[in-house]
């Protein structure tokens, strides 16, 4: 084995994005996760930035590093304390994405507000890496002042960002600063960015009931 070789095979940990959503109820909940439009358009921006980043990574990136950016549903496990779970999976992620309207963007969804408090009691919001998503024509609650927070509109079965470009750049920024903070920037042949519902036969793909 070469040097190179060898290099090729240190690990880094990959950036992990946890996404808290409105997920949808009912037996059939990982299916309809599957075809909701409105999870489905908010999984794409992410990753579409995220892509962006691993772009610019490959222009700087010397040989031996890899940029790993993985998306994933931000919910418990079977068999397990859930709230022990989402406890852990919060604390664990590089960057939270908290959707806290309802699944009709009248009001707010109480399960996403809990994990967004169990983000800020480990202290979260000190490094930057929460971003509040909620409906623009619901008041922010004055406890959430400090957070990063985008307002979107109904846009039929989805929903469209006030500030898209803003939203967009932040995440980018925060991506990138992890990424040179772990020496992660990131070779040429990087794995694709992975979202943890694009296989169906993961058996620990159901999100948390609204």
């Amino acid at each position: 084995m070469t040097d190179s070789d060898s290099h090729d095979q240190i690990p880094f940990p990959p950036v992990q994005i946890f996404v808290s959503y409105p997920w949808p109820r009912g037996n059939d909940a990982c299916n309809s996760v599957r075809t909701d439009a409105r999870w489905i358009g908010l999984r794409n921006l992410i990753r579409t930035v995220a892509e962006d980043v691993k772009r610019r990574a490959e222009k700087r990136s010397p040989p031996d590093r890899i940029l790993d950016i993985r998306i994933n549903r931000l919910r418990g496990l079977h068999g397990q304390h859930l709230l022990d779970t989402l406890r852990t999976r919060i604390s664990r992620g590089d960057v939270l994405i908290m959707d806290i309207g309802n699944r009709n963007c009248t009001g707010y969804n109480s399960n996403v507000l809990i994990e967004l408090g169990i983000a800020l009691g480990l202290g979260k919001l000190d490094s930057a890496a929460v971003f509040v998503l909620k409906p623009k024509a619901r008041k922010l609650p004055s406890d959430l002042a400090g957070f990063l927070v985008t307002d979107y509109t109904k846009h039929g079965d989805s929903v469209a960002l006030s500030d898209k470009l803003g939203f967009n750049a932040a995440l980018r920024a925060k991506l990138m600063s992890i990424a040179e903070a772990r020496g992660m920037i990131g070779r040429k042949s990087s794995p694709e960015v992975t979202s943890d519902d694009d296989d169906p036969s993961d058996p620990t793909n159901s999100p948390v009931s609204d």
